[in-house]
């Protein structure tokens, strides 16, 4: 979208791009099934992709890279699930253009039940738009021929019109293939594949062409719909942008950008990345007040997100509905039957099962297992955590303390810090006493880094005991180290005088022979 722009770089260091520089190894074992239902037409030689990827925001880029087909040919993959691919819809005497939809179209008796591949497909609404009204979906002027093209169609209804697929040979438009009529029996009819065989032609661009039923009467069963659109160029392009698409997508030293010329990393995004939201829109010319068919505004938008219409950004003033809502400002033109667009996650990894497996939200917030992250890290699930610790059974220390304080030297704990504005969270049990026969005793543990106490505060705990008390008692000192700087330090444990109770200093005892003491430390941030 417009309203926001950032820039994502992902380094070859990070455990990211490991997995991308391995993607096409993974994504070729990590096979997607497809669904069972897909036929093919009989004349044709069948041509199965071994996978589908599974789903990101960045699908069709990830296809681009672990995906290309061997023998320097590109692969280009249309599947609807994050909008027209820089394709385009260009109504031409049609009322309604090519529209993404999901689920069942609009009108009963025709169109499919749900799209061949993943949630959303690409249909031509029929109704209050016959006779023979014609619409164009046109595919961007590829740099290199197209040596092969499939997709699948879904064509049922009673008034069903003309599917044809045209390509441009840099002269004239040429008819590559066309059925006419109803071909299939139901709204749960499985999707009809075609592929077609573009080698021994100069293609370099295609468009499909739907022209709905003819004949009197209301027309309105004729609604047809295509999907999961394949095709294969004659080279890889090696530089510069991918296509000629107009997408913004770079190729340069071995480094894709996405929006950014020269991209710095094997990864960078600058730019958006939306999502459209289900159903369609309608709002008038001047108006703020929006209205849907098929829409879930109070499920996909909260007051204050970004919408965009038509190539115009607003933002969510007010829901009143799944269907109605209010925008902050009036739109210049209105919109008819249209989809809107708002902002979605940088990033969405799923499993096979449809499960999300790692989601970064538009706001940074980071999901492991959790599909709507509220915190920073939300991770859903056991996880693993780094936690330094020592221990040990004994040795029982007789260190006593004096002014300054004395170090228990048996009792030390090696951490390493990585960054300057955390904390260190330490935590230190034992067995501890202090004694004196004739007089009440008091004496002070401390948690010390390199000899010194953190720079936000000390961490200790006084022990007192009455006269001939001798005691061994289990302890636990709890703290947190704030102002420590970055890199490596020792955790300490010394015993000291109480200030203002020195005639009470006595003899003390850390531990014991077969006792067991524990240092643990974790970096942690802090509120």
């Amino acid at each position: 979208m417009k309203t926001l722009s950032r820039l994502i770089s992902f380094p070859r260091s990070c455990p990211l791009c490991v997995g991308m520089h391995m993607g096409h190894a993974f994504l070729a074992q990590r096979a997607r099934t497809r669904k069972p239902q897909t036929r093919s037409e009989p004349h044709m030689n069948t041509i199965l992709h071994p996978f589908r990827p599974f789903v990101t925001t960045l699908a069709i880029l990830f296809l681009s890279l672990g995906a290309i087909p061997p023998a320097h040919a590109a692969e280009h993959v249309i599947n609807f699930e994050a909008g027209l691919s820089g394709w385009s819809a260009v109504k031409g005497t049609s009322y309604f253009n090519w529209a993404r939809h999901a689920g069942g179209t609009h009108s009963g008796h025709t169109g499919p039940n749900e799209a061949e591949e993943g949630n959303y497909y690409l249909y031509l609404e029929a109704s209050r738009n016959t006779p023979s009204r014609i619409a164009y979906f046109q595919s961007p002027d590829f740099p290199e021929t197209i040596k092969r093209v499939s997709f699948h169609y879904h064509m049922y209804g009673a008034h069903m019109g003309t599917l044809t697929l045209e390509g441009f040979d840099g002269s004239r438009w040429l008819q590559l293939w066309r059925v006419s009529g109803q071909q299939h029996g139901s709204h749960y009819a499985p999707w009809t594949r075609k592929e077609l065989d573009l080698s021994a032609r100069t293609i370099r661009k295609v468009r499909f062409k739907g022209v709905t039923g003819s004949g009197p009467g209301k027309l309105y069963r004729g609604d047809m719909a295509i999907d999961f659109i394949t095709l294969t160029t004659s080279k890889e392009v090696s530089a510069g942008h991918w296509s000629k698409s107009g997408d913004d997508v770079y190729f340069a030293n071995g480094n894709v950008g996405i929006g950014i010329k020269d991209p710095k990393a094997d990864l960078a995004v600058l730019g958006n990345l939306s999502k459209a939201l289900s159903g369609h829109i309608a709002i008038a010319k001047g108006s703020i007040n929006v209205t849907g068919v098929g829409t879930r505004f109070t499920k996909d938008l909260a007051a204050g997100d970004s919408l965009l219409i038509k190539d115009q950004v607003f933002r969510v003033a007010k829901i009143l509905s799944d269907t109605e809502l209010n925008l902050n400002a009036a739109h210049p033109t209105g919109a008819l039957n249209a989809t809107a667009y708002t902002d979605g996650d940088l990033l969405s990894v799923h499993t096979g099962a449809e499960v999300s497996a790692l989601t970064i939200d538009k706001s940074g917030n980071v999901g492991i297992g959790a599909a709507a992250p509220k915190a920073t890290l939300e991770a859903k699930g056991p996880f693993i955590r780094k936690v330094f610790v020592a221990t040990g059974l004994g040795p029982g220390d007789e260190t006593d303390p004096a002014a300054g304080g004395r170090q228990i030297k048996s009792r030390v704990l090696n951490f390493t810090k990585l960054h300057a504005d955390t904390a260190i969270r330490i935590l230190y049990s034992d067995n501890l006493r202090v004694h004196r026969p004739d007089n009440t005793s008091i004496a002070r543990w401390e948690i010390r880094i390199n000899g010194a106490h953190p720079p936000g505060g000390a961490i200790y705990q006084d022990k007192h005991s009455h006269a001939g008390q001798n005691d061994l008692e289990p302890a636990t000192i709890l703290g947190y180290a704030t102002g420590v700087p970055s890199g490596n330090h020792q955790i300490q444990i010394w015993v000291n005088i109480v200030p203002g109770y020195a005639a009470y200093a006595a003899d003390t005892y850390t531990g014991w022979s077969n006792s067991r003491w524990t240092l643990e430390a974790q970096e942690v941030w802090m509120q």
